[in-house]
Formats: structure tokens, C-alpha cells, sequence
């Protein structure tokens, strides 16, 4: 899904699949370290991931509308934020029963490069705008 170079430690590469964690790896393809979410089962899969301008945060976007992020320092997860809701709670609670399962799919994440901002958008149409983990 996202294969992110480190910006100040060559070598140093964060891969996001479809897993719940980016793991961290050597150029020559060796684990350093799994930045994990701590979700399992559905909904857990990264379908984006990000890297702040200095690497020091790693932001991944997950299927389920969660956006983590994580202080790649020392690995630990930092903040958990639902950044897409779902179509019940867009729709007002008018939505049926199976449409309050449904979510518009996160599609990607960014961070902004001089700012504090990360922005996360979805296939509802709407790119959303975050203050970054400081």
C-alpha cells in the first residue's frame, strides 16, 4: 500500500500493507521494528500511511476509518483518531441498519510539509484536515 523512505535516516524504509502495523525495514530488507495498531480483525487493514517531513511520526490510515499515529523513535502509538465516520452518523441517523456498517472508504493520507497538518480523505468526496501529533 505505501512504501515510505525514511527523510533523515537513509536506508531506512516503513512499508504499509494490508496489515495492521507498518514495519519498519533495512534497505537490504531487514525487520527493524513493527509499528503496530493493536486491531485485529475487520476493519484493522492500513490502506495509507505517512511520514512527517523529519520522520519523526508515522501517520497510517486504516480501512476502518482510523487514523493512528505513531512516534517512530520509540515506536509507540501516539494517537488513535476516527477521521471517517459512518454513513449513519453522516446521515443524521436516518441511515438503514445496513448502511450504518457502511463507511466511505479512506483512501489516503498526507502530511503537509512546513505545517502541523495531516490530511486524510475518503471516497465520501471530502478531504479533511488535521492538527498533527506534536
Amino acid at each position: 500500500v505505501a512504501v515510505l523512505p525514511h527523510p533523515t535516516k537513509p536506508g531506512l524504509i516503513y512499508v504499509a500493507t494490508r496489515a495492521p502495523g507498518l514495519t519498519a525495514v533495512t534497505a537490504a530488507g531487514a525487520v527493524v521494528a513493527t509499528l503496530r495498531t493493536g486491531k485485529r480483525g475487520a476493519g484493522g487493514a492500513l490502506v495509507a500511511a505517512a511520514l512527517s517531513p523529519r520522520g519523526d511520526w508515522a501517520h497510517a490510515l486504516a480501512e476502518d476509518g482510523v487514523l493512528y499515529s505513531f512516534a517512530t523513535e520509540s515506536g509507540q502509538l501516539e494517537s488513535v483518531l476516527t477521521v471517517v465516520e459512518a454513513a449513519e452518523a453522516a446521515a443524521g441517523g436516518a441511515a438503514s441498519a445496513a448502511a450504518a456498517t457502511t463507511l466511505p472508504h479512506p483512501i489516503g493520507v498526507a502530511v503537509h510539509p512546513a505545517r502541523n497538518l495531516v490530511a486524510t480523505w475518503a471516497a465520501d468526496g471530502q478531504v479533511r484536515l488535521w492538527a498533527a501529533a506534536a
